[in-house]
């Protein structure tokens, strides 16, 4: 089935016309981006990493712009000779996996190597520390939170549909909860500097 729709799809080259299943486009899709990138090696920075000793590590590769879900399996882990942790700056070689059921993709991970810490580790640890410094996490500024809220900020566009819905919802779960909202464009060229201030 799947090898007569993909002669389909090359034959009509105009996929307009060919009607595929949700399956059907996944596996094509699978197929297409295994063949591709089977072989393959990103520079990165580890985040988010998570150990399993029974199957493997897992972590997002990231950069300034774009992460890439990451997995480490059990059995390639005796080739990796450093401590794998977050912030560390690595090359990683291996080939790209589709799993069909979600349409999510990641990167099967065969070996890896250091670079040294990332730039985006060591800026956020230089922040922590100035935060530190100007005595931020001292214990005195530490506040006990309620078992519940009291009240709840939202930001978002006064004109959008959200903030009726978050409302509502607030309410029906919480009926004597206070809310405070701040109008800000969530889209747009503006957005980020809007939702800042």
């Amino acid at each position: 089935m799947d090898k007569v729709i993909m002669n389909q799809v090359a034959v009509d080259k105009d996929l307009n016309k060919v009607i595929l299943t949700v399956s059907e486009f996944s596996r094509i899709l699978k197929t297409a981006i295994e063949n591709v990138f089977y072989s393959v090696k990103i520079k990165g920075e580890i985040s988010g990493l998570k150990t399993n000793y029974s199957s493997g590590y897992y972590f997002d590769l990231k950069d300034e712009s774009a992460k890439l879900k990451c997995i480490i399996f059990k059995s390639d882990l005796s080739k990796v000779r450093f401590d794998i942790k977050d912030g560390l700056s690595v090359t990683v070689y291996g080939r790209i996996n589709l799993y069909e059921p979600r349409g999510e993709y990641s990167f099967i991970v065969s070996e890896i190597e250091p670079l040294g810490y990332g730039e985006l580790y060591i800026l956020f640890e230089k922040l922590k520390e100035k935060l530190r410094r100007e005595g931020l996490f001292d214990e005195s500024r530490k506040r006990a939170l309620p078992f519940l809220p009291e009240t709840i900020g939202i930001v978002t566009s006064k004109s959008g549909a959200v903030l009726h819905d978050i409302v509502k919802i607030l309410k029906s779960r919480f009926e004597n909860i206070s809310v405070i909202f701040a109008n800000a464009s969530v889209q747009g060229q503006n957005s980020a500097s809007e939702i800042a201030s």
